[in-house]
């Protein structure tokens, strides 16, 4: 499995009617490919679809998992995601706050209210007080909704400009759909075990309980 060929089945994915996240995790049958289509009215043709595209960029098997937002995505033996709590806007203090788990983790993540990058910035930092090891920052939030749901486009990218990664999300609340696409962005990177490894998580915040849900 190389990067080039992950690079070039996600841009073809990303084409696909209702299809606004992306992701990929390997296990011992191949690879799992993880969509996310809410609401998608066709989600059997979308999974075949998904499944011939995957044959025909990758060389191992390939499984498709299709998040329609009516359940959980299964994930592979031994993974576990990192988990969007809630985001919530501060108005008094004009911050935006995003709470992420990880295993039996929690925290905050906080940035300016009222501008685009404001949700992207406060999940990438609720991202480092995890304990992940992040090498990516928000070069751009684009907005393109329609009058029923919004949906938002984040560039990260690496400190030296090499690498950007792109993410998609769509659905109701500007600052909740862009910390879901600054999530999905960097699915790739934080299925990687070592992300975590080596580093300890920093003044963990709880937040209080809400629903959760897998990005």
């Amino acid at each position: 499995m190389t990067t080039e060929a992950l690079n070039s089945l996600e841009l073809e994915l990303r084409r696909l009617p209702d299809v606004v996240g992306v992701g990929f995790t390997d296990n011992d049958d191949g690879i799992v490919v993880h969509v996310l289509a809410p609401g998608s009215p066709t989600v059997d043709e979308l999974r075949h679809r998904v499944a011939q595209l995957g044959r025909v960029y990758l060389e191992q098997p390939v499984t498709v998992e299709v998040d329609d937002g009516t359940g959980p995505i299964s994930l592979a033996p031994g993974r576990e995601r990192v988990r969007l709590l809630a985001v919530r806007v501060v108005a008094d203090d004009g911050e935006v706050e995003v709470h992420l788990g990880h295993q039996s983790k929690r925290t905050v993540g906080r940035g300016p209210s009222g501008v685009p990058t404001g949700a992207a910035e406060a999940t990438i930092e609720a991202l480092e007080r995890l304990g992940a090891a992040v090498p990516f920052q928000v070069h751009e939030v684009v907005s393109a909704g329609t009058p029923t749901e919004e949906r938002v486009v984040v560039v990260l990218g690496n400190r030296d400009g090499t690498q950007t990664r792109n993410g998609v999300a769509a659905g109701v609340g500007l600052e909740l759909i862009t910390a879901r696409a600054t999530l999905h962005a960097l699915n790739r990177y934080l299925e990687d075990a070592s992300v975590f490894e080596g580093s300890s998580p920093s003044s963990l915040d709880q937040p209080s309980p809400s629903s959760d849900s897998d990005v």
